[in-house]
């Protein structure tokens, strides 16, 4: 069963070498494992498999709630940068198996 999940905010977490996209759930249950991509893209320039599901406190946001995220593993800064140079907030990731 496929999952969407609405992207509010993305940034790195370098000490864990994550990219996290952090947002709300809008359907279905993500799960590690499950293959992301942006539901508005017929071609993707992004598809990778989820890392994990957790809640995560945005940098810079002390004292408000931790969001749902989705985490995606990077290994080197080409990847990073990659991830960098996708605009990520208010869009939506469709999630499959």
């Amino acid at each position: 069963m496929a999952a969407r999940f609405q992207i509010v905010e993305a940034f790195d977490l370098p000490d864990r070498g994550l990219w996290v996209a952090a947002g709300t759930v809008v359907d279905g249950n993500p799960q590690m494992g499950m293959s992301a991509r942006f539901e508005d893209e017929e071609d993707p320039s992004f598809a990778e498999p989820v890392h994990g599901v957790e809640l995560v406190d945005p940098p810079g946001d002390e004292g408000t709630d931790a969001y749902p995220a989705l985490t995606f593993h990077y290994r080197d800064d080409d990847k990073l940068d990659a991830y960098r140079s996708m605009t990520w907030e208010g869009r939506t990731l469709l999630l499959e198996w």
